[in-house]
């Protein structure tokens, strides 16, 4: 991709020289939670279908993993996701009981 004369990364319009950030490095670190938090936050989960961050305190927000048709033995799971700060976990679904 060809970049207009007078223009830089920023995009068009930006002369040369101007005062622009570069890029954010790729892969960003992630911010993981520990192991008896991850082990607290499924049976919370599955107990009440609802948790909070344990880092942020924040509710998790949580999104259906679909299951594939094909395969019938599969667990229903939800994945929980802080809005904060990211950090993310897999846990049963608590509709399921499974």
């Amino acid at each position: 991709m060809r970049k207009a004369p007078g223009t830089n990364f920023a995009g068009p319009g930006r002369p040369y020289g101007a005062l622009t950030l570069p890029p954010p490095a790729w892969p960003m670190p992630r911010l993981t939670f520990s192991t008896a938090q991850e082990m607290a936050l499924r049976l919370t989960w599955s107990a009440h279908g609802e948790a909070q961050c344990p880092v942020c305190r924040v509710p998790l927000e949580a999104r259906a993993i679909p299951r594939p048709a094909e395969v019938s033995y599969v667990r229903t799971l939800s994945w929980l996701t802080c809005v904060q700060c990211g950090r993310t976990v897999v846990a049963d679904d608590p509709k399921t009981g499974r």
